[in-house]
């Protein structure tokens, strides 16, 4: 299947000749990757020769030196076709900047096109790979964007030139030029920091996305790590002198380079490989070469992704070999070249496929418009609205198809907490696409994102990061705002600036002392400067306030001083010296839980005297002290059982209280009840407030709001007293029927409104939730999730309200979410929780394993639980980390025998399970053979004389090591052969 079609050259005569001799250099260049790779395929001895390597990578540096010199502007091509698309069309469309040739160059093999517009045979340009691969020494993403921009200074030209931001260290550069990353972006950079050449489908498949949305487009207003090393890439200034430089070193290089070829080759092959026998021979070589490339690929999709044979090799001939290719193709184009494809393993290898009929409910038919049209998810969201409007008129999208990418355009910004369908779609009407209008959101253009009717305070704060931040602070209103962040380049860079900085930008001491936090810290040194200093020095406030007490003093703060800083309790410093107190604090967070966890008898051991420790352990216990017969101990196991909360103990029945307090009889159970209901009547009556006068109520209005909205409510309700009434009955609509009056008021008037509004609640719904329940804290505590359906909320909402959003995104519905969190509080303690107890709430497999974080992957290991699994990554922290493990440590987890940890490291590499399962192998052996020869594989093709070197390796086991690999090997010649000669009668 011919999947490069055409381009034509439009430059003048002299550009055609310059285009040309640098194409032809380029595929010098690549015949060099050529060589090295066949004499790495003929002596496999050569793979650890340094020197080879180093020249292979050299070879593929040169080529994409040459690629980047193929000329970026769009005058020079026209009409570049590769695999039916036009370039020059979906460049114009997706705004990249590039031209349609460089774009075509990066994606589908399009050199074949660009060497037909160059009057060079197809047959002398088998396929130049600019695309980055192991061998390389810079770090993939970053290899291909410098291509993709036609960076020839920045394209080191060799092995020894690669500086490590690109090879590897790509935060260096991400952090140099202050790069903006998203969600999305940071889950992959968390991927690539532990492996930078980790394949993008493995991302993919680790991240539960597609292959095309992990790389996005190679545009900086797109997102994914192709578009992050754009952001990079279009940062740095272009240096016309090392690209001069680079031009004229590299012709030296090359030649050089094949030097070099000429004598390694001759080493190994008793031969030099000069550039005729190279030419003369490069197809047979790429015949090889593209031979095992399908072969490769077909045991991929058959192995990784369930094809059949069949339609493995049929795909993997049809597309030489490509899994990205295949992976972004249409399942009718699969279908057409190979008819035995099903939907189902389409959908196994095209991600974006299956995204669009399995989440969007799309026929295949127009799913396949949508790959045709978009390529990826990412490609719909960096086209115009208009533009796919248009497509649409034209007849070029069916209606299913094009209301699916209308559909997709609109949930990327509607899935925004804040920011609904309907001004979503304005804001496309208003920008183009999504990504645009994230663009825009990102460099801080504020009062044109806020020009779109319906967009108000609630998106700008959703929608622009470090927005919220700011207009929170008193007096910095939207203009302001928008100057602070484009002035600095962003809310962290606000922070970050000086006092002196901040000053001269206009800010308060005031606002600064908010903005940076400094408030408790100038508090207690007595200056701004010296606060934000060591804010500075340290990192932040709580960094400093974090240090040791002895450190502190060093810097010269007094005891006093450390004890504000710190916020150690009053009750602790009385009770305690100022290191044990911070060492209490610290530990367990607040007086509430020292009180809870610190048993009285233990605060006495400490140093506390007994009326001291009897305060540091509240009122609540020494409530209980006073009923006779009650000493520390009964009274802590008394509070234990009602969670130190006086008033369930004043509700309870004095019978079940004592069934449930062991060493309490009835007579005292009754009199520690009576105890507490007195205690509690007492504080009801003392807590009832006297009424405000109208003065009172007036003034009060005024120190809330101002003047001016004290004075509208004033007016709309006759009396202050009458605010007052409203304000204290939650009458929140009656307050919001008052011109100018808003939820912003409302929210400063009325304790816990605006928690209720951020959840997502209208103002009758928050209403409803405080006449009834008083407060937001009463709700969270004591509402359950049909109380609050019973006043019309919805199940988000009552997510959001209850904290258990991050539950219900698990897959775990609302009522399940809060009964998991009545009983275990934090979402951290849930996760903490046994399997089984989790399973007795009736969460499946799926949901327990996505609260776990256990990846799909790992549960589709032979043998392996979903207690195995969580085991595995509480001690390896993670999945990558659990499959690197040497095997002697993954037979320590309980339940992990020899052979479930075979399975685990044949994920990576089958040889591990070959291995460990030659009789006498040992796991700690195995850790040593790999460790002594690099790779299992290398143990078992190794020499019987160097096998007997291990300890613990006798003439026997080497012999059976030696006849494991012989199989093995055989196993993988036979079945590579089986398929080559599939392919060949084919």
């Amino acid at each position: 299947m011919a999947l490069v079609y055409d381009a034509e050259f439009a430059g003048s005569e002299e550009e055609f000749r310059e285009e040309r001799e640098v194409f032809l250099k380029g595929v010098k260049a690549y015949d060099g990757v050529i060589a090295t790779r066949y004499i790495m395929e003929r002596v496999p001895r050569a793979k650890s020769d340094e020197e080879l390597m180093d020249l292979h990578r050299d070879f593929i540096l040169l080529t994409g030196s040459y690629a980047c010199s193929i000329d970026p502007t769009d005058d020079r091509y026209r009409n570049v076709i590769v695999r039916g698309v036009n370039f020059d069309e979906r460049v114009s469309r997706l705004s990249t900047g590039g031209s349609p040739a460089r774009y075509a160059i990066v994606y589908r093999r399009g050199w074949k096109a660009v060497a037909k517009a160059l009057d060079i045979s197809e047959e002398d340009v088998p396929a130049i790979e600019v695309r980055a691969v192991k061998t390389n020494p810079m770090q993939p993403a970053l290899y291909r964007i410098l291509v993709r921009y036609g960076r020839v200074d920045l394209m080191p030209l060799r092995t020894e030139d690669v500086p490590e931001e690109m090879a590897g260290e790509f935060e260096k550069l991400i952090e140099r030029y202050d790069v903006p990353i998203d969600a999305k972006e940071e889950r992959i950079l968390e991927i690539l920091r532990e492996n930078p050449w980790t394949p993008h489908e493995e991302i993919a498949r680790r991240l539960g996305l597609s292959v095309s949305e992990v790389e996005g487009e190679k545009d900086p207003e797109s997102s994914g790590i192709y578009s992050l090393w754009s952001r990079v890439v279009v940062n740095i200034d272009f240096d016309e002198k090392a690209a001069k430089r680079n031009l004229e070193l590299r012709d030296e290089l090359l030649e050089e380079a094949y030097r070099r070829l000429e004598e390694i080759s001759d080493r190994y092959l008793r031969r030099p490989l000069t550039r005729e026998w190279i030419v003369e021979h490069k197809r047979e070589l790429m015949r090889r070469y593209l031979e095992n490339r399908i072969v490769d690929c077909t045991l991929k999709l058959r192995n990784r992704y369930g094809l059949s044979e069949e339609s493995a090799l049929c795909l993997a001939k049809a597309f030489d070999g490509s899994i990205s290719t295949i992976a972004s193709t249409p399942y009718r184009v699969m279908k057409e070249v190979c008819p035995s494809v099903t939907l189902e393993e389409a959908m196994s290898v095209n991600r974006t496929l299956a995204v669009l009929i399995e989440d969007y409910g799309l026929s295949p038919e127009a799913a396949d418009e949508i790959i045709e049209h978009f390529e990826s998810i990412a490609g719909i969201l960096a086209t115009d609205l208009e533009d796919i409007r248009r497509m649409y008129e034209e007849g070029k999208l069916s209606r299913e198809a094009y209301e699916a990418a209308v559909r997709i355009q609109v949930e990327e910004l509607a899935k925004r907490e804040g920011i609904g369908e309907k001004t979503a779609l304005k804001l496309l009407e208003a920008f183009g696409n999504p990504e645009r209008v994230k663009e825009m959101a990102r460099n801080f253009e504020i009062s044109k994102l806020a020009s779109v009717p319906g967009v108000g305070e609630k998106v700008l704060k959703t929608l622009v990061p470090g927005y919220a931040s700011l207009v929170k602070i008193r007096g910095i209103n939207r203009e302001k705002a928008e100057e602070l962040l484009k002035r600095f380049g962003g809310y962290s860079s606000v922070r970050e600036a000086s006092v002196a900085e901040l000053r001269e930008a206009g800010l308060t001491d005031s606002q600064i002392r908010e903005l940076k936090g400094l408030k408790s810290l100038e508090r207690i040194v007595g200056d701004l400067e010296r606060a934000d200093e060591l804010k500075r020095r340290y990192g932040s406030a709580s960094e400093v306030k974090r240090l040791p007490v002895e450190e502190l003093r060093e810097l010269g703060f007094s005891d006093d001083e450390i004890a504000e800083m710190k916020g150690v309790p009053k009750k602790l410093l009385e009770a305690f010296d100022l290191e044990t107190a911070v060492e209490l604090y610290e530990r367990y967070g607040s007086l509430k839980d020292v009180a809870r966890e610190v048993s009285y008898e233990e605060l006495i051991e400490l140093g506390a005297t007994p009326s001291k420790a009897a305060d540091v352990k509240g009122t609540e216990f020494k409530t209980l002290l006073e009923v006779p017969g009650v000493g520390p101990k009964l009274a802590e196991k008394i509070l234990d059982v009602v969670d130190y909360d006086l008033e369930e103990l004043a509700r309870m029945n004095p019978h079940e209280l004592e069934e449930r307090v062991e060493g309490l009889g009835p007579k005292l159970a009754e009199r520690v009840v009576e105890k507490a209901r007195e205690v509690v009547e007492r504080r009801r009556r003392s807590g009832r407030r006297r009424e405000r006068s109208e003065e009172e109520w007036k003034e009060w209005l005024e120190e809330r709001i101002g003047e001016s909205k004290a004075r509208r409510l004033v007016e709309y309700f006759g009396s202050a007293k009458a605010v007052g009434e409203a304000v204290e009955g939650k009458e929140v609509t009656r307050l919001l029927e008052v011109p100018g009056i808003g939820d912003e008021t409302v929210g400063k008037l009325v304790q816990g409104y605006k928690t209720l509004r951020d959840a997502g609640l209208t103002p009758e719904e928050a209403e409803r939730v405080l006449k009834k329940y008083g407060g937001v804290s009463k709700v969270q505590e004591r509402a359950s999730p049909d109380e609050l359906r019973e006043l019309g909320l919805s199940d988000s909402k009552i997510a959001a309200l209850l904290g258990l959003k991050g539950l219900v995104r698990k897959g775990i519905d609302v009522d399940t979410a809060w009964r998991l969190k009545k009983k275990y509080g934090k979402v951290s303690k849930i996760r903490e929780a046994p399997v089984e107890e989790l399973r007795e709430f009736g969460l499946s497999e799926r949901q327990i394993a996505r609260l776990k974080g256990v990846p799909d992957s790992m549960l589709e290991v032979k043998g392996m639980s979903l207690e195995k699994a969580v085991r595995l990554l509480e001690r390896f922290d993670g999945w990558t980390k659990v499959k690197q493990a040497p095997v002697s440590e993954l037979v320590e987890v309980p339940g992990v025998g020899p052979k479930l940890a075979a399975e685990i490291k044949a994920v990576e590499d089958p040889a591990w399970k070959v291995l460990l399962n030659v009789k006498g192998v040992s796991p700690e052996l195995a850790d040593r053979l790999v460790e002594r020869f690099g790779s299992p594989y290398r143990v078992l093709t190794a020499k019987e004389k160097d096998l007997l070197k291990v300890e613990g390796v006798g003439p026997k086991l080497a012999r059976r090591i030696r006849e494991a690999g012989r199989r093995y090997l055989e196993e993988k010649r036979s079945e590579r052969k089986r398929i080559r000669e599939m392919l060949r009668s084919s």
